[in-house]
């Protein structure tokens, strides 16, 4: 995931003074809290804060700083309410607009962050770290080529900003221009070569053997960086793909264990939690209550949801679909989600699944024209507009009472096809399940007995796509497909890979081909190292 830039620094401005003893006593508060900050305790910073405060009640520093360490503390209301209180006092202060757009994007409010950004960059142009936070803001919304311009705006500013030219390679290779994204890449590791996510990325775009100066230097940064670090995880993926390519099995096995462990390690993560919470939802959208409070829901037919486990053609699916000029792809969506968690009601301590049981009669229909606004966002004339969030396979019987209307996409492929493809690739959004063999093959058997239980509950309008078929016979699978989601043939379909767009997943490559069956079988070449894997999916 492209690591977004806060910045920590003072302002220029401040609001009405207290008397000048006063107001240097806060601003020797709010240094040491800096010091504290960069030294990494927060809680030492917080408290010097306070103590500003106390001197100096209304300092936009002290409040705007406040709001940066309640971020880091994971409480973004308070992040938020606090850095706005700073703006309130001094409305056009470019540090404190990034820092909340910042919180803003990490928490999902993607408009609302590009917003502040572009208010950011109207007080201060030539502020670097607000324009290539404006670029992953744009690359989440979808409007990648803009966000190729603020890249560009970036490194026009600051040269060696070694993260903006490895953004701007991301950006350059989800459009398909892969040897522009090569050249980025190339020159982010030229210009610092420990940066290991470009390795990471020239290893996995080039998709062939890597230079021998590329892998020795991959291989020699490896033993120079700590061992759970962001470095060390890309590295050792990144050189899993580098043997892969080159035919050495053991090698590349060795290194996606070694970089799913240092990945596994910095999660917090409890695989009978996840299974737990499978059956409570099964429980929960039991066929009785969708009987019973079917009707509901909001009649539109616009949204098409493809679900299923990462790595089982959904990217594939989501671009076929979007070659037709009926439809629209709004990429994976975390509308879902957000709507189950909103659903939690602290006074009861209620919460997704149990809480749906209470909600009124209306608030499904309501539910659904929150979504439904939020997707128009992404295309507002188009007929469907597809969601391709696959872990979305949670939320089916929330759909059904949502949107009844709606098509689910249902992708499978052979179970330890797509295992193996998950616990080979480190993607760009948490999968914590995907970091451990054991765990995967849990998870998966997990996800398919809940997909089971809503094909027994719900069955009508899920439709089971699965992929080793769609690559066997692309016509008749493709046919049945465009039937299921009542739209017209379109030749475009076929030619999927000729359609021009942004693919910001892992399978960003894969979908720029014509089908190909190499990939079917990969994982047998591995099965000797598979056994944990093969036994917890048995």
């Amino acid at each position: 995931m492209n690591e977004i830039k806060s910045n920590p620094r003072v302002s220029r401005e401040s609001a009405a003074a207290p008397s000048p003893e006063t107001l240097a006593q806060a601003q020797a508060h709010i240094a040491e809290a800096l010091d504290h900050f960069a030294g990494g305790r927060v809680v030492d910073a917080e408290n010097c804060l306070h103590q500003a405060l106390n001197q100096a009640p209304d300092h936009p520093d002290a409040l705007h700083l406040l709001g940066l360490a309640a971020k880091q503390r994971g409480n973004d209301d308070q992040a938020i309410d606090l850095i706005e209180q700073a703006l309130d006092l001094v409305p056009q202060n470019p540090v404190f607009l990034s820092n909340l757009a910042n919180i803003l994007l990490d928490a999902g409010e993607v408009e609302a962050a590009i917003d502040h950004y572009r208010r950011a960059l109207d007080a201060e142009p030539s502020y670097a770290d607000a324009h290539f936070n404006l670029g992953i803001a744009l690359e989440r919304r979808g409007q990648t080529e803009d966000a190729i311009t603020s890249y560009r705006k970036t490194l026009e500013l600051d040269a060696d900003f070694v993260a903006a030219i490895h953004n701007l390679g991301s950006a350059l290779e989800s459009l398909g221009r892969v040897e522009e994204a090569l050249t980025e890449y190339r020159k982010a590791v030229s210009k610092s070569p420990e940066y290991a996510r470009a390795y990471y990325r020239i290893a996995s775009a080039s998709n062939a053997e890597l230079d021998e100066n590329e892998l020795s230097k991959m291989e020699d940064l490896l033993p120079t960086v700590e061992p759970t670090s962001d470095s060390a995880i890309h590295l050792h993926f990144g050189l899993a793909r580098a043997y892969n390519n080159s035919g050495r099995i053991d090698a590349a096995f060795r290194q996606w264990v070694l970089g799913n462990r240092a990945k596994r390690a910095t999660l917090d993560y409890d695989i009978q939690n996840i299974t737990r919470f499978h059956e409570r939802i099964a429980e929960t959208f039991s066929q009785e209550f969708l009987h019973e409070r079917h009707g509901e829901g909001d009649d539109s037919d616009v949204p098409i949801f493809v679900v299923g486990m990462p790595r089982s053609g959904t990217t594939l699916v989501e671009q076929i679909l979007a070659s037709h000029p009926n439809v629209a792809a709004a990429g994976e969506l975390p509308y879902l989600r957000d709507i189950s968690r909103g659903l939690a009601d602290p006074s009861s301590e209620k919460e997704f699944p149990e809480i749906v049981s209470s909600l009124p009669e209306g608030e499904f229909k309501n539910l659904a024209s929150d979504y439904i606004g939020r997707l128009r966002d992404w295309a507002p004339a188009a007929p469907h507009i597809i969601d391709k969030m696959p872990g979305n396979f949670l939320y089916v019987g929330l759909i059904k009472l949502m949107l009844p209307n709606s098509r689910i996409i249902h992708c499978v492929r052979d179970p330890m096809a797509t295992c193996f493809s998950c616990y080979t690739h480190l993607f760009n959004s948490p999968q914590r399940f995907t970091y451990d063999l054991v765990e995967l093959g849990i998870y998966y058997s997990s996800y398919r007995r809940l997909m089971a239980h809503w094909h027994r509950v719900a069955p009508e309008r899920i439709f089971d796509l699965h992929y080793e078929e769609l690559v066997d016979e692309q016509e008749a699978v493709t046919r049945e497909l465009l039937e299921f989601c009542n739209l017209d043939w379109n030749d475009s379909c076929l030619a999927f890979h000729k359609t021009n767009r942004a693919v910001r997943t892992a399978s960003a490559l894969q979908v720029r081909k014509p089908l190909y069956k190499s990939a079917l079988d990969e994982w047998r070449r591995y099965q000797g190292h598979l056994s944990p894997l093969l036994e917890a999916l048995n």
